[in-house]
């Protein structure tokens, strides 16, 4: 299996579809998140919102650092 900050380097040299290893390993946790914090009807969109900017993101990210709190801090500043 991949190391995080592996499967962010493919996405970086192209490989897109590799996005989706992310997703499906934190996407409980964004949605956690953000269930905390917003409406439910509002948790879905918020959490697809903080995906989308986490990908377009994803050249500021510092490897160095876990993934997961990288992207969680995202969660937490958009809502």
């Amino acid at each position: 299996m991949d190391s995080d900050a592996q499967v962010v380097q493919r996405v970086l040299e192209g490989d897109r579809d590799a996005f989706a290893i992310l997703v499906h390993r934190y996407s409980q946790a964004v949605f956690g998140v953000i269930g905390r914090r917003v409406p439910r009807e509002a948790v879905e969109p918020v959490a697809q919102e903080v995906l989308i900017s986490a990908f377009r993101s994803l050249g500021l990210y510092e490897p160095a650092l876990p993934f997961q709190h990288w992207l969680l801090r995202i969660a937490r500043r958009r809502c």
